[in-house]
């Protein structure tokens, strides 16, 4: 029973692990598209010896949207996309579209991805046996409290 639920946990994790590479994934593009927006409409500014941008010259950015809808009896989620027009125009209209937001939440992604995939060992790390079990019962607050109390 101990090992099933341990596969358990181990699958939970790891789909948890997969979402989060995915999601980390679809935002690192959506920042290649934004960055590259964003050097469009600051090169229309550019003065010599820098090529003008034709202020005319149509741009267009996506923005993009996904929504689970639906978990199959394996326990994979499904996603549907949609990439809504975020701006269509010339690009002397085109508004600006600071990346630094984006990056933030690309940076937290990724962070979170890492810690996910470092979480996929846990369930047999922190089992009885595991390395960081044992890591715990020598270095955790109550086993170093007990230690103190033994020697004295």
């Amino acid at each position: 029973m101990a090992d099933a639920e341990r596969d358990r946990y181990e699958r939970l994790f790891w789909s948890e692990f997969q979402d989060a590479r995915e999601e980390w994934r679809r935002l690192s593009e959506v920042l290649r598209h934004a960055l590259w927006y964003n050097f469009e409409v600051n090169a229309a500014n550019w003065k010599l010896p820098w090529r003008e941008t034709d202020e005319f010259a149509n741009l267009t950015l996506h923005g993009a949207r996904s929504n689970t809808y639906a978990v199959s009896r394996s326990g994979r989620r499904y996603y549907h996309s949609s990439n809504p027009v975020y701006y269509q125009g010339p690009v002397r209209d085109a508004p600006p579209l600071p990346p630094e937001i984006l990056q933030r939440e690309v940076q937290a992604a990724c962070e979170y991805k890492d810690a996910m995939l470092e979480r996929c060992d846990d369930p047999s790390e922190y089992a009885p046996g595991g390395r960081k079990y044992e890591q715990l019962v020598r270095e955790s607050p109550g086993a170093l409290e007990y230690e103190r109390r033994r020697r004295s």
